[in-house]
């Protein structure tokens, strides 16, 4: 049952062929997981949890080429910020515009 007073929510989201390589471009690689495996439970439990809340969750993938022009436009770096504000900004669009 969805929460009326939940959100919309996304999530980072990786593929699992991508994952080390966009993980070692991170700025803030040390924060995440090394291996996906790893990565993946985390990321499902966040998931699972925030469901459980009444809340609309959605992966949000991160694209090498499309997050890399996000930030360069945004002029900020491959980071924890960097990743949520741009789930933030596609889920906005997807649902509030």
């Amino acid at each position: 049952m969805i929460n009326p007073t939940a959100r919309a929510v996304g999530i980072p989201w990786y593929r699992g062929e991508d994952y080390l390589t966009l993980r070692s471009r991170m700025v803030d690689a040390a924060s995440l997981p090394p291996v996906f495996d790893q990565w993946l439970s985390v990321a499902e439990e966040l998931e699972q949890r925030l469901r459980h809340e009444g809340h609309v969750v959605e992966r949000i993938f991160i694209d090498h080429d499309a997050f890399l022009e996000w930030c360069r436009k945004k002029n900020c770096g491959w980071d924890a910020d960097a990743r949520a504000r741009y789930v933030e900004e596609i889920v906005a669009r997807r649902h509030f515009n």
